[in-house]
């Protein structure tokens, strides 16, 4: 094994020596030479710097990866907020810029909408609403659904529901056989961010 005694001297001559700057010119065999540096301890062998452009490239290319995980994870976030939110599948690819606005009414519909979704840290300040009225078949539930895909992609939640399936989720908390109580169903309601009553 090893002499403790030497251990022991070579401990204490590591501990008393003062750090000394070490430099030299080394080759990397894709950049060429750079200049390397370390500090020698005693008579340890110093840990010199490698080729700062391969350090320089690496870490681009993790920031690079990370960047794409970032993206990936939040595609993803909003891809599961959009399941969540119970917009309904014909509506769910629906946007302000695929929204044919064929008459005064509806470009300003499409405006108002636009703006209510833009400013919506706003809205949620002052517990500001909307409301849309009109025929069947006007666009209100494309609108909507593009103020929520709006909201959610800067990470806000959105729940999609019908005014009947809302009124009949609390009523059914009046039965004796239900699970929920009628707090609990409302609660439902009020924790997304955005509440859409189709």
């Amino acid at each position: 094994g090893r002499c403790p005694k030497c251990a022991e001297e070579k401990r204490a001559e590591l501990k008393n020596a003062e750090p000394e700057l070490v430099e030299e010119t080394r080759a990397c065999e894709k950049h060429g030479e750079y200049q390397s540096s370390g500090f020698a301890i005693g008579s340890a062998k110093p840990m010199m710097s490698g080729c700062p452009t391969c350090k320089a490239e690496k870490r681009k290319e993790k920031e690079e990866a990370d960047r794409a995980e970032q993206q990936r994870l939040k595609i993803d976030a909003i891809k599961r907020n959009i399941q969540s939110a119970a917009i309904p599948p014909r509506f769910r690819g629906r946007s302000f810029h695929n929204y044919r606005a064929e008459t005064r009414e509806q470009q300003f519909a499409l405006e108002v909408a636009r703006r209510y979704a833009d400013r919506f840290e706003g809205r949620m300040a002052t517990g500001g609403g909307l409301v849309f009225c009109g025929s069947p078949g006007t666009g209100k539930t494309h609108l909507a659904a593009a103020i929520a895909t709006q909201i959610m992609q800067a990470g806000r939640v959105a729940l999609f529901t019908t005014v009947y399936r809302a009124v009949r989720a609390v009523k059914e908390t009046f039965s004796s056989t239900s699970s929920r109580t009628e707090r609990q169903v409302i609660q439902d309601f009020v924790m997304p961010d955005l509440l859409i009553l189709d």
